[in-house]
């Protein structure tokens, strides 16, 4: 081992390695600039109030030379409720308004907003599901919340946040918040950076379908340019579907286009796994499966960061319960081999039907990885209080200590501890578990002790040995809330898939943004002073070029786009434009952009 560790090729190899690490992320680095700023905030023990709609952060954009404002992060460490009403704080909602919108174009539950769905947020809170988890662009970290993004949100006048509390939270509770952003920031997805004038729009749908129904998740409509960036998706099989619903292929339509993309060759295989996902959960940077029922039940996510999807001029996203193949693919089949441009497929053969097939994968995997924690059912106690709620076992709450104290008698339980917060007037939750020290009033190591606090701190997976925790509702101090002028009975429960159907829910997320005037050599020609001065302006106020060079570049394209320059010129040109992509008119407000403005109109009146 000494000599494989100091051997010279190895650290050579180790080397080279690493510089071209280095090298390829600083090609794909945005040089700094001073127009850059960040900002953001943080709310810690923020009150909640029932059934409102409470802004937790506004910003007005103030960019320069027509640079977005970006959000590049959001943290939403939890909502905890008041008192004993449930903890539900996955059902809490985030709403994001951008440039004045009246109607949030993004609206998401919590846990949406670390692309979990729905059939997973369903789980029981103390469902710890592979927590914690997290990947490039979101994550889970937390049993009671620690959801994030760092998708980037782009802005150019204002953004304003809001949260909402779960409708089970009668009472209000109380919430955690973190927002950050950057003014002045490029808008970049894996290694591409988008127009400064694209949004982020999500699209959402619900379809319960027929064997063999297509569906379209998404129309972006003509007029738009942009960049498919993901899916998050949540199945249901019904009684003789199971998973075989999984069976369809993605496809995807530029534009006007009439014959699709194919995305996948199957619904598991689109989100990078296999034979109906039969290793389980997983998730990482591209693709994950955050829930595997029994029943034909997943949620999953696929991310087209590093694997970019464009469109121009519109796009749709269709998919199709179960399907058949046969040749080279269209709106009805899926295809089952690769046929040149213009040719036909080289064999025909009957169609397969997939649900028939396949039907026995649904069968092997029929299996779940649920792992829940022991919980131990409520129990009445007489005293300050009106009950005992539901004991977590394995659980902590840190925090808010009000008395520790060692317990007597031969075999304390849980419910003994639970009894004394009861008899406490202060006491709003407890925490009993065997010491790992001295604290307080519990008087060495390994002893059994109980902790009485003076909140509902945040409840945490512990491994201290025999642990549990819980809250207690009712104190003569907290008077209970007043019921609800008209009370309405409970929503009934989602009914089940019918027989022979599925249902998906899916939210697709898309870069968008206008389309180009400039569509071709003889538009670009006829625009050429406005694209030279765009491009100019945009490489000179991110720093990459100075005055002289900025010039260059004009004359660069304006030769370029009256035929008269050479083929190298030509060439350069052409790379300068797909670089930076389609330029709008930009919105510009500082003295230098204005200097380099009037200079460069006076160079092209010149030519």
């Amino acid at each position: 081992r000494r000599a494989n560790r100091g051997h010279p090729d190895t650290m050579m190899l180790l080397l080279l390695w690493l510089v071209a690490a280095l090298v390829c992320h600083g090609v794909a680095a945005e040089p700094w600039n001073e127009n850059m700023a960040t900002f953001g905030h943080s709310i810690k023990n923020g009150p909640l109030p029932a059934a409102t709609e409470l802004t937790t952060f506004e910003y007005n954009c103030t960019s320069a030379s027509g640079a977005a404002c970006v959000v590049t992060q959001i943290h939403v460490p939890s909502i905890y409720p008041k008192g004993g009403q449930p903890f539900d704080w996955q059902d809490g909602t985030l709403r994001i308004y951008i440039d004045g919108e009246t109607t949030a174009s993004i609206e998401l539950l919590l846990t949406e907003l670390a692309w979990v769905g729905k059939i997973a947020r369903a789980k029981p809170m103390v469902d710890n599901r592979g927590l914690p988890w997290g990947v490039d662009r979101f994550g889970h970290t937390a049993s009671s919340g620690g959801v994030y993004s760092t998708v980037r949100i782009p802005f150019h006048k204002s953004v304003r946040t809001t949260i909402q509390a779960p409708a089970s939270a009668t009472d209000g509770g109380v919430y955690w918040f973190i927002i950050r952003g950057v003014a002045n920031y490029p808008i970049r997805v894996g290694d591409v950076t988008l127009p400064p004038q694209a949004r982020l729009r999500m699209y959402r749908v619900s379809a319960v379908l027929d064997r063999y129904q297509l569906v379209n998740l998404t129309t972006v409509p003509a007029g738009n340019n942009g960049l498919y960036f993901g899916m998050q998706f949540d199945g249901s099989g019904g009684p003789g579907v199971g998973y075989t619903y999984l069976e369809g292929c993605v496809r995807f339509y530029n534009g006007d286009a009439t014959t699709p993309l194919f995305l996948s060759s199957g619904a598991e295989d689109y989100f990078l796994s296999a034979s109906y996902f039969d290793a389980g959960e997983f998730v990482t940077n591209e693709a994950g499966l955050t829930y595997k029922g029994g029943s034909g039940d997943l949620s999953a996510y696929k991310l087209h960061q590093d694997d970019p999807v464009f469109f121009a001029n519109g796009m749709r996203l269709e998919w199709r319960m179960c399907e058949k193949t046969q040749g080279c693919g269209s709106t009805e089949l899926c295809p089952n081999q690769f046929c040149p441009p213009g040719q036909g497929p080289k064999q025909q053969v009957s169609a397969v039907d997939h649900l028939a097939v396949e039907a026995s994968k649904d069968a092997l995997n029929d299996h779940s990885r649920l792992v829940t924690p022991a919980t131990t059912p409520a129990v009445a106690t007489p005293g300050n209080c009106s009950g005992i709620g539901p004991i977590a076992q394995g659980f902590d709450r840190p925090g808010d200590d009000h008395l520790c104290f060692t317990m007597k008698g031969p075999n304390p339980t849980p419910q003994d501890c639970a009894a004394h917060c009861c008899n406490t007037t202060e006491c709003q939750a407890w925490v009993y578990a065997v010491t790992p020290g001295p604290y307080l009033d519990c008087e060495k190591k390994g002893d059994i002790c109980c902790w009485l606090k003076t909140g509902v701190t945040q409840i945490v997976k512990s491994d201290v040995p025999k642990i549990a925790s819980g809250v207690v509702a009712g104190h003569p101090y907290m008077p209970p809330p007043p019921p609800p002028p008209s009370p309405s009975p409970p929503a009934p429960p989602a009914p089940p898939v019918p027989q022979g159907k599925a249902q998906y829910d899916t939210i697709v997320w898309v870069y968008q943004w206008p389309s180009s005037s400039v569509s071709s050599s003889q538009d670009f020609a006829a625009a050429r002073p406005t694209v030279a001065l765009r491009v100019a302006m945009q490489l000179e106020a991110a720093g990459a070029v100075d005055n002289k060079h900025a010039d260059r570049i004009v004359e660069l394209l304006l030769q370029d786009a009256d035929g008269s320059a050479a083929p190298a010129t030509h060439r350069l040109a052409a790379r300068v434009r797909a670089l930076l992509g389609a330029l709008d008119d930009m919105a510009l407000d500082s003295a230098s952009a204005r200097h380099t403005i009037a200079r460069l109109l006076n160079f092209v009146a010149e030519k």
